[in-house]
């Protein structure tokens, strides 16, 4: 499957996504004397394709490859895998090893280290798989909390809920200037993205917000390892709605967290589970479909 798909992504097989020249540039024009705006993970990876095939494709197939790779040993121990196999491929495959490949990476090996830390007593590994998503893509940062107080996290308690929702916001809202000082890539995307609108009544939001709501319904009948993965989706709602006036960032932040959704809807009880599966397919669906044809990612 991750051979599969990762062709898929290599040949780019629905069209050219908004990302590809940029990164097509990069790569022709990549050498050991780099000193531009991707992350340094990213870009010593990358030495390492040209050096042995210089071929753009190859790195294309390998970003997938291991995005894929991470995120298909989690879904693949998923209740229902078929169900949460078709919604990755309409929701996520587009928008990140279709297009962001760079978070595609840095989201599935966060997402392993998580799942690591979350099932294993270990820590060395998970963070580890952490520092190694952040050399890809520095805004993999947000999930420092749960690295940070992951056995805090597993217990449910409504300030830590209130925290979720107001501090990240505030503090990436108030701290932009700071993070743009560190990390010259803020600036340009704030400049790339700054005519897109994050409208807040959104189908999608909508549709997330029902979904959340189901999980805070029955928040007492998850087991607590599922606890934090219930906390990243709505610290993901949370920082898109506070961070409104640069609505380039909203929706990166807010893409980052909706692989945590497939990790805790299948702990809901029976009711709440359906439910919640039947919204997020819709929504995949309908994402899917603006994509490709509403507002189309590829051409």
């Amino acid at each position: 499957m991750v051979v599969i798909f990762s062709t898929l992504a290599s040949i780019r097989f629905i069209g050219i996504d908004r990302d590809f020249l940029a990164y097509s540039s990069f790569f022709d024009e990549l050498s050991p004397s780099y000193n531009g705006r991707f992350e340094l993970g990213f870009v010593y990876f990358s030495l390492v394709i040209k050096y042995l095939t210089d071929s753009f494709s190859v790195l294309l197939f390998f970003c997938a490859a291991i995005a894929l790779f991470c995120k298909l040993y989690l879904i693949l121990k998923l209740p229902n895998y078929w169900y949460w196999l078709l919604v990755y491929a309409l929701i996520l495959f587009p928008l990140h090893e279709m297009t962001q490949i760079r978070a595609a990476i840095a989201i599935g090996l966060s997402y392993l280290g998580l799942y690591f830390l979350n099932k294993k007593n270990g820590r060395i590994i998970p963070f580890a798989l952490f520092f190694l998503a952040i050399s890809f893509q520095y805004s993999i940062l947000i999930f420092s909390p749960f690295f940070l107080f992951s056995k805090k996290l597993k217990n449910f308690n409504w300030m830590i809920v209130l925290a979720f929702i107001f501090f990240p916001a505030l503090i990436l809202h108030y701290s932009f200037e700071y993070i743009n000082y560190f990390n010259p890539l803020v600036l340009s995307y704030y400049i790339d993205g700054n005519n897109d609108q994050f409208n807040i009544f959104s189908v999608r939001n909508i549709i997330l917000i029902s979904i959340l709501a189901i999980g805070f319904f029955f928040v007492n009948r998850l087991p607590r390892e599922d606890l934090p993965w219930l906390y990243i989706s709505l610290m993901g709602l949370s920082i898109s709605f506070g961070l409104l006036a640069v609505p380039v960032f909203a929706h990166r932040l807010l893409e980052l967290t909706l692989l945590s959704y497939f990790f805790w809807i299948p702990s809901l009880p029976r009711k709440g589970k359906f439910l919640g599966m039947l919204l997020l397919l819709f929504l995949a669906s309908y994402m899917f479909f603006r994509a490709l044809f509403i507002d189309p990612l590829f051409l």
